[in-house]
């Protein structure tokens, strides 16, 4: 089921979530930094989401691309920041959108051990390797953090 962000004020509607939630309901996929909105789960919101889940077996996805975009004073909380949500998370992120490379491609996912080697198992079918001279220039590139801190101001 999808729960789409409130008309005008682009928030999340946590009543809506909870009464979507079955006992058949495996899995959830959070976008923040949002795109095209913009809108950024807030530290409250990713709290309630941490609430409602903690009596389930719920899996999180957490699609985090963006969290290098985010204007000041917002600022991008992880899941990760949050105990009760880091243990069941998928988190996804993308150095292709942090270093200006989208076509490369390139992402990577952070979970807890279990997850992580659960979700080999199904990665390795799925996707295409990145060639070496890209993970190299990357490397390279993540070499200087300062790129990371000017983003903002780049946009």
């Amino acid at each position: 089921m999808r729960v789409p962000l409130e008309a005008g004020t682009f928030r999340v509607n946590f009543d809506r979530i909870a009464h979507l939630i079955t006992p058949k309901t495996r899995a959830m996929i959070i976008n923040s930094p949002h795109n095209p909105s913009g809108t950024i789960w807030s530290q409250e919101d990713l709290l309630k989401l941490q609430e409602l889940l903690t009596p389930t077996d719920i899996f999180l996805i957490s699609d985090e691309v963006y969290e290098h975009m985010v204007y000041s004073p917002k600022v991008h909380h992880s899941v990760a920041s949050f105990k009760g949500l880091a243990e069941r998370a998928f988190i996804i992120s993308s150095f292709g959108k942090t270093y200006h490379v989208t076509g490369w491609k390139v992402a990577y996912c952070l979970a807890p051990t279990a997850l992580t080697a659960e979700f080999r198992k199904v990665h390795q079918f799925n996707v295409f390797t990145v060639n070496y001279p890209v993970n190299n220039v990357l490397a390279r590139y993540m070499a200087n953090p300062a790129h990371i801190n000017d983003l903002s101001v780049f946009y």
